[in-house]
């Protein structure tokens, strides 16, 4: 246990969206139960609230309509001025900010205390051209991050190897020493000590929509085999042309269900054989994800189905030879029936892929 401290963490998003960042926070309550941790971030209406263990307070402002442009970026002006004020009151011997939508934020709480260490988290990755075409704030944001924020910090991570190589390579990193990867692990209570069943209950959990996922040819399957596979589909946003696409192909054997509080979830997998992944390669970020999904289906003792085409997926399979995870071809019904033959021989999830291992590293660093 270290001396008592007080660590400022910034995330723009509500937390209730991303499992990594409420992992993170209930790990430092355990671990480091006298310190004092507060975080900044918004409320988002509709999901239930996610509260962390003891000595973490947050502090949520209210979730700006996405639909208001300058709204929104008045908004990001008062999230800017928000961290500005706690951090000058609270002095903060650690600063760690999530995202650049979260820059400006991270930029004037280290400017209201300056001895602060700054640590930086990127859920995602973001290629110099997505940053040329992003919103006006974001693109200011990334000036600021390029130019002062990351030569400020002292650690910067991203969610894997590939991600991290990618962002070193086209951001022409010199300096290794402060980038980290930070993998999106699952508590180690969350592993079961199961091999995987081959059972034909389906399960796909988070945001899902037409248009960047592999949809059309997973309903073409679940229609070609009848009802010897369901699929149930957990999430609080589902776009409403995949719920019309649900409903005009009459399936009786798919279902959505509204999103589950992340604490719950592995419950709700216990019923389920095949977790699914369906995200297209549309861009660098999703073609090298790691996603979370990944890991909560595979500790759950699930297979995992996902597109032969996510080369972040594939990586993380060769390493671990992992024979629950099984690449397919969704472009087509037949494809996805016969599968991809993948190699591999080993049957146990990987016991180092647990967030109380992963933390280890910036536990060290805060």
């Amino acid at each position: 246990m270290k001396s008592r401290r007080q660590v400022l963490i910034v995330h723009f998003q509500p937390t209730e969206k991303y499992p990594p960042i409420q992992n993170l926070l209930n790990f430092l309550a355990d671990r480091e139960p006298d310190w004092d941790i507060k975080v900044l971030t918004h409320k988002f209406e509709g999901i239930d609230v996610f509260v962390p263990k003891g000595n973490v307070q947050v502090k949520r402002l209210k979730f700006p309509v996405l639909s208001l442009k300058w709204g929104r970026f008045w908004h990001y002006i008062q999230f800017t001025l928000f961290a500005f004020k706690e951090a000058r009151a609270w002095k903060p011997h650690t600063i760690l900010y999530y995202e650049t939508d979260s820059a400006m934020a991270g930029f004037t709480a280290h400017l209201a205390s300056q001895k602060s260490k700054l640590l930086i988290h990127y859920h995602e990755y973001n290629s110099p051209q997505q940053y040329k075409c992003g919103m006006l704030w974001i693109r200011l944001a990334h000036v600021l991050e390029k130019n002062y924020l990351w030569k400020k910090a002292t650690w910067i991570s991203h969610t894997n190897e590939l991600r991290l190589k990618l962002f070193q390579k086209n951001y022409g990193f010199k300096d290794a020493s402060k980038l980290h990867t930070m993998a999106n692990y699952p508590p180690n209570s969350w592993v079961k000590d199961k091999k995987p069943e081959h059972g034909k209950r389906m399960v796909y959990v988070g945001s899902l929509g037409v248009d960047n996922f592999f949809v059309e040819g997973l309903l073409n399957f679940l229609a070609k085999e009848g009802k010897a596979y369901t699929l149930d589909i957990y999430g609080h946003n589902i776009s409403a042309a995949l719920k019309e696409l649900i409903g005009k192909s009459g399936l009786p054997n798919i279902s959505i269900k509204p999103g589950v509080p992340y604490a719950q979830l592995p419950e709700v997998l216990s019923h389920y054989n095949i977790g699914l992944i369906l995200y297209k390669p549309f861009n660098e970020n999703f073609r090298f994800n790691e996603t979370n999904k990944l890991f909560e289906y595979l500790s759950g003792g699930l297979e995992v189905w996902y597109p032969f085409q996510l080369k972040g997926i594939k990586a993380f399979q060769e390493k671990h030879r992992l024979t629950a995870l099984k690449a397919f071809d969704f472009n087509a019904a037949n494809a996805l029936s016969e599968g991809i033959q993948a190699q591999g021989d080993n049957t146990e999830y990987p016991i180092n892929c647990v967030l109380e291992k992963e933390f280890e590293k910036i536990l060290a660093v805060i």
